[in-house]
């Protein structure tokens, strides 16, 4: 993992901690875009996190 890594993950982390005490889910979805391709309107970042941590239920 490279340091620009570490902080988004820890952020998930933290996030997913929180929503499994309020909310119980099954799980997750987590998504980052990186890249002009990826939909970044300033591609010179690295990335930025997009709906980081959606709590799932089984049957959606």
């Amino acid at each position: 993992m490279d340091c620009e890594q570490a902080p988004l993950l820890g952020f998930v982390r933290e996030a997913a901690r929180f929503l499994d005490k309020r909310f119980r889910p099954d799980g997750y979805s987590i998504g980052v875009n990186v890249g002009e391709a990826a939909g970044r309107a300033d591609a010179g970042a690295p990335a930025r996190a997009r709906d980081p941590a959606v709590c799932r239920g089984y049957g959606e």
